[in-house]
């Protein structure tokens, strides 16, 4: 999979830019902290700031192959989570 790079705009509140960058930079452990401070719409504006990112993205770039990649390296159970978070989404 060759390495390419897409530009991406974000607009969010600086108390939703503090919690990303937890997330983004902590990983798990920062996801962890991140979800005892996060309120029901808090989470829906990360959903929201997370789906914004993938559908630039995805305008830009065809993600099959990507994905196609990525979904090669996971396990039957994150296979699982991926599939039942694409039904979820697709029902939107």
């Amino acid at each position: 999979m060759k390495s390419t790079r897409v530009k991406v705009e974000l607009e969010i509140k600086p108390e939703m830019a503090l919690l990303l960058g937890m997330v983004l930079h902590g990983g798990t452990y920062g996801y962890n902290v991140v979800s005892k401070l996060l309120t029901p719409k808090s989470l829906k504006d990360l959903h929201d700031i997370g789906q914004s990112i993938i559908d630039q993205v995805e305008s830009e770039r065809d993600m099959t192959t990507y994905e196609k990649e990525l979904l090669s390296r996971l396990n039957p159970e994150e296979l699982a989570f991926f599939k039942e978070l694409r039904s979820a989404e697709s029902k939107k």
